[in-house]
């Protein structure tokens, strides 16, 4: 009797292994999504393309970088929480983001809700146009104590639109925002 409740249990322990098999398939077994929460063109969009078309040699499996712009990246990211958690879902978004989304009510979810496996980094810069007449950082802070100047961002909240409200509060200058949906459309303003 013993010996058969032995050789019973080997056999479901050898069935339940083998049934676990099935259900854990080789992944990627289809193409990725990757969801840029801002419009084409921005440093976001440029990094995840870039990214993307390498690790489809690694992963031999094509990332689609689908553009998913509104609400300083709130929509696109809100999105990516509402896919299926199956893996093929992935955000090429700012964990500083996230945070302030979840202070500012954005989404539904928050950073906990999320793993990153990525850290790409991409600088904030201050940059004016080449006819401007501001040659370094001196002549723009002048400027902009005589009279507020315009900053253009990828967005109110977004990583640009913070480095401004940084740079006000540490020199005390103001500035006119003009947010706009993405990095690309704000740099040509």
């Amino acid at each position: 009797m013993k010996k058969m409740r032995f050789i019973s249990a080997i056999a479901a322990f050898v069935l339940v292994l083998s049934l676990s098999g099935a259900a854990f398939a080789a992944w990627p077994e289809k193409p990725v999504n990757v969801i840029v929460p801002w419009s084409p063109g921005g440093a976001s969009d440029l990094t995840a393309r870039t990214l993307a078309a390498e690790m489809e040699t690694i992963l031999k499996t094509r990332l689609s970088v689908t553009n998913t712009p509104g609400g300083a990246g709130a929509i696109g990211t809100q999105a990516m929480f509402d896919a299926p958690r199956d893996g093929y879902t992935w955000s090429a978004n700012a964990d500083g983001s996230i945070v302030t989304y979840q202070a500012l009510d954005m989404l539904k979810q928050s950073h906990k809700d999320y793993a990153s496996f990525m850290a790409v980094f991409t600088p904030n810069v201050i940059c004016v146009p080449a006819n401007s007449p501001f040659n370094d950082l001196k002549d723009l802070m002048d400027a902009m104590k005589a009279r507020p100047v315009t900053v253009s961002s990828a967005g109110t909240g977004s990583g640009g639109h913070q480095a401004a409200e940084f740079f006000r509060m540490g020199t005390g200058l103001e500035y006119r925002h003009v947010p706009y949906q993405g990095g690309a459309p704000a740099v040509t303003a």
